[in-house]
């Protein structure tokens, strides 16, 4: 099975070339991708989302931050109450190799794009969103939402 790009490069599926992910379709693929299946109140994107965790960890993990997501220029976003729901074994498979193929293609760990800080600046974003587009949403007494808020409001 191969996946056509926006950059004219062609990914096999089934054999994965790192030299033919590319920051072009990493970029485009994400920045069309609207965050929470596209539940949003306004369209947020994935591309933003991984901006936003990248600010918010220290130096030496915001590459791996801003790359956290990458995969998902391939595979698509699936959110996370669908990855609870069914046997993603298949899914996390993918999201490995591509992770992988990415981190060699760029030069960084496979590990640092699921690090603890990057994991953890990605759960707080993830409630910091939740929060700012659903009302329903569980807020967390830690968090100091409006702090954040603006960095998602500035990119309207």
């Amino acid at each position: 099975m191969k996946l056509f790009m926006k950059s004219g490069m062609i990914v096999d599926l089934t054999d994965i070339d790192p030299s033919c992910i590319t920051l072009e379709d990493i970029a485009h693929n994400l920045s069309n991708m609207c965050r929470f299946n596209g539940g949003c109140n306004r369209f947020y994107s994935v591309a933003e989302h991984s901006v936003n965790v990248s600010t918010t960890v220290a130096d030496k993990h915001a590459k791996g931050a801003l790359m956290h997501d990458a995969h998902e220029a391939y595979t698509g976003d699936i959110a996370r109450p669908i990855l609870e729901v069914i046997d993603d074994t298949d899914i996390r498979y993918l999201k490995r190799y591509f992770n992988e193929a990415i981190a060699k293609r760029f030069y960084i760990s496979p590990a640092i794009l699921e690090c603890k800080e990057v994991l953890e600046s990605d759960n707080m974003w993830l409630h910091i969103e939740g929060a700012l587009f659903f009302q329903k949403w569980e807020k967390f007494e830690h968090l100091d939402y409006a702090k954040y808020y603006s960095r998602i409001l500035y990119l309207k």
